[in-house]
């Protein structure tokens, strides 16, 4: 009878650390969860049913092991094989996907071992397991999402252009994945530095070495996924788009997702989807091409500047001779937790670096991020008055100087980032070369916020609609104490903050997580005149909210004009 507890205990304890952990990384994503595109034909009785097959199978085994094995070796064995699938999934190539919802299965194995299998159970489980495992099997088969809609209705040409990390990055010579699979978050373990973006390919004196690949619809590791962007196309083919390429359009396609290069200047990737989207025209034949935008994140600055100037330099744009090309017509233009106005949370990130996955994740460090001019757009300049002291009070401290970030040691400038930055002069040059980079990244981030927020002469007024999150505590003010030899910036979700109610009341505002209210709205005059109706609120985190359903529900009834 204890055995049998302790069995049950063991396997129930097992599974609920892992259900724990995959809800922890995959922010309620379940990790037995299918494919987007089987959920069509497979119910959630069929992945049950694969999941009860495997878990028996394996404490049939689990049982024949420990009938005739030490217990040491017991213990091993399992050990040993959960590394070897491990090794199997990040460097292997192996098609069986479904074994990945058997192993959560195989850590409730012990509930099916020792004494509830002894007595003829373990062969029913067996039979009941190998009949359950070939109807989900021959059940449940994936299909592309491209060519296929619900039901063939005419819609507006629909652009998805996603966010920062929302894009594949691959190796030119060799096409090697360095950001977009689940492997990517993990491995290499080189600290982010292989998609780091060397000074000399900003400026253009060196060829890139990475091009941008798909954009994500979901990541999978091991047997968790996370879904990216893949319910928003699934949403809109359910609703009668047509998936199709921008690199090759079909001529029914009608939903597309703008693939660019995260890293790099907005204003070049607005003037990439300009051209593409006038060689989609081209490929269509016709006069004047109708578009809808959806923009999440980082995508609402495309969309805007390419709404406000089209494919124009910030030269071209400053002195007025810019507009979006006259053969596109934009008519609705979608901002889903677009942070107009930037977040104080990309200063941290780019203080601290950043890490996907908890504990185990690839770290990318301060000094890679240090190189993407696209996050300096997306700094604070929705208000001036960013920086506080450990009593709450205000500190005059200027964002946009580059020589305060050198002065105080944030991000590449901090002792241990700059020790690992100076052993990669190829990547980070020297001091005076980073300190020029900064300098000229934030003035040029300051142009590109400054030509948003004003209105332009050939706006082409479309209709704007608002999708936000004002449930969450926001980073709105850093704290900055002086302590190891540099000005350590501390955030709202920072412990010491957290802690000190004045402080926390004073560092945080209602938002999204990452982009306050106020800078949600930060609009131009003639864009907040173009919104139609009231914000649309839902909940969920910055990214989060584009994954609940009220947001797919609206984003059909938006585009549909219902």
């Amino acid at each position: 009878g204890l055995s049998v507890v302790k069995d049950l205990l063991l396997g129930a304890s097992g599974s609920l650390l892992l259900i724990a952990l995959a809800m922890l990384i995959g922010r309620r994503e379940l990790p037995f969860a299918l494919e987007p595109t089987m959920l069509a034909q497979a119910s959630a009785l069929t992945e049950m049913l694969l999941l009860m097959a495997v878990a028996s199978m394996l404490g049939v085994v689990h049982w024949i092991v420990s009938t005739f094995v030490p217990w040491g070796v017991e213990i091993a064995i399992p050990v040993v094989l959960g590394l070897a699938y491990l090794a199997l999934r990040i460097y292997g190539r192996t098609p069986w996907r479904r074994i990945d919802s058997g192993i959560l299965g195989g850590l409730v194995s012990r509930v099916f071992a020792n004494k509830i299998t002894r007595k003829g159970t373990g062969l029913l489980l067996c039979l009941a397991s190998l009949a359950s495992l070939g109807f989900g099997c021959s059940s449940v088969t994936a299909q592309p999402r491209g060519g296929q809609t619900a039901r063939a209705v005419s819609r507006t040409v629909t652009i998805l252009v996603p966010g920062v990390t929302g894009t594949a990055l691959r190796e030119i010579e060799g096409g090697r994945s360095v950001w977009g699979t689940g492997k990517n978050l993990l491995f290499p373990r080189d600290n982010g530095y292989s998609f780091a973006l060397p000074f000399a390919t900003s400026s253009g004196s060196q060829p890139p070495r990475l091009v941008a690949g798909p954009v994500m619809d979901s990541v999978r590791l091991l047997f968790f996924r996370k879904e990216i962007y893949g319910k928003i196309l699934d949403s809109l083919v359910t609703a009668g788009w047509q998936l199709g390429n921008l690199d090759g359009p079909g001529p029914g396609d009608t939903l597309f997702a703008f693939s660019y290069d995260w890293r790099r200047d907005n204003v070049l990737s607005a003037a990439l989807l300009a051209h593409q989207l006038e060689a989609l025209r081209q490929a269509r034949g016709i006069e004047r091409l109708k578009v809808n935008l959806i923009c999440q994140s980082n995508g609402g600055y495309i969309c805007r500047y390419f709404a406000k100037y089209g494919a124009a330099t910030r030269g071209e744009a400053q002195a007025g001779r810019s507009g979006p090309p006259a053969n596109i017509e934009i008519d609705r233009i979608v901002l889903v937790g677009t942070a107009n106005g930037g977040s104080l949370r990309i200063l941290r990130e780019l203080d601290r670096g950043r890490s996907y996955v908890p504990l185990v994740g690839r770290d990318i460090r301060p000094e890679v991020l240090f190189t993407f001019p696209s996050l300096y757009q997306d700094l604070p300049a929705y208000r001036g008055d960013l920086f506080v002291n450990a009593r709450g009070d205000d500190l005059p401290i200027d964002l946009w100087d580059a020589t305060n970030w050198a002065e105080r040691g944030w991000s590449i400038f901090a002792p241990k980032a700059e020790k690992r930055a100076n052993q990669r002069p190829d990547l980070f040059a020297d001091r005076a070369q980073r300190l020029a980079f900064l300098s000229s990244a934030l003035d040029s981030a300051q142009q590109l916020q400054r030509l948003l927020r004003q209105d332009a002469p050939n706006f082409s007024n479309p209709r704007y609609y608002l999708i936000q999150n004002a449930f969450d505590p926001t980073p709105d003010r850093a704290v900055v104490t002086r302590r190891r030899r540099r000005a350590e910036l501390f955030f709202t979700g920072d412990r010491w903050v957290d802690r000190n109610q004045y402080l926390s009341a004073r560092s945080r505002a209602p938002g999204d997580g990452h982009a306050s209210l106020d800078s949600q709205n930060w609009l131009s005059p003639q864009e907040q005149a173009a919104v139609v109706g009231d914000s649309f609120f839902v909940p969920g985190g910055h990214f989060e909210m584009i994954l609940e359903p009220a947001t797919l529900r609206r984003l059909v009834e938006i585009l549909e004009d219902r």
